[in-house]
């Protein structure tokens, strides 16, 4: 878990700088609540994951508190790729050509990369016994 530690947070430096960039050229308010919610919900994942990963508890957060993390993480995932790839049919500007089914799951990967970590930390709480 170590090395996905590591390489969690560089994935976070890109996604951060990526959402900074997205908020700044696109000031649309879909686009900002997705941008926000990205850096608030990836930072909480990568403290779930260094948690997983060294045993440091950064965020105290109980088990059900984790899950609603997770799962807003995917779905947050799913309404970015929404957005990106169909946002002209809501009359946003789209951020991509075509919505194939490859982009379709190169856009989610992140959120889901984010998410796996806290989803086997949940899973060991539950296992341990924590609430």
């Amino acid at each position: 878990m170590k090395p996905l530690v590591f390489l969690l947070g560089l994935l976070w430096l890109a996604r951060v700088a990526l959402d900074v960039l997205l908020a700044a050229t696109l000031p649309h308010p879909f686009l900002l609540l997705i941008c926000v919610g990205d850096v608030i919900l990836f930072t909480l994942c990568l403290a779930g994951c260094i948690e997983l990963g060294f045993g440091k508890r950064v965020v105290r957060l109980s088990r059900s508190q984790w899950r609603i993390v997770f799962n807003a993480t995917l779905v947050l995932g799913g309404f970015y790729v929404m957005i990106k790839n169909y946002g002209e049919l809501l009359n946003m500007p789209s951020l991509s050509g075509e919505g194939g089914l490859l982009q379709i799951l190169l856009d989610f990967l992140p959120y889901l990369l984010f998410a796996v970590p806290v989803i086997l930390l949940e899973h060991e709480r539950k296992k341990a016994g924590e609430n």
